[in-house]
């Protein structure tokens, strides 16, 4: 839950697209949210990965949520 290296690469991955395919709308949802999900872990840092803070079983549940919804865009596509 707390690898912010991989959050913040699918990040990068997909601000590396071609524009064509940055500019759909599932994919600005899914970097946008991804981009949320990381900034609620408090962003990505190099230096600090194994200081990752454990998050509360809150912010997990609330975590978990945005995950499951940006699954469910994945698995739409650009329907």
């Amino acid at each position: 839950m707390t690898r912010t290296d991989l959050i913040a690469y699918f990040v990068e991955t997909l601000h590396g697209l071609d524009p064509a395919l940055q500019s759909r709308p599932h994919i600005t949802a899914l970097a946008e949210g991804l981009e949320g999900i990381l900034a609620d872990l408090g962003g990505y840092d190099p230096e600090a990965e194994g200081d990752a803070k454990v998050p509360t079983e809150a912010e997990v549940k609330a975590l978990a949520a945005k995950a499951r919804e940006l699954v469910a865009l994945v698995e739409r596509g650009g329907e």
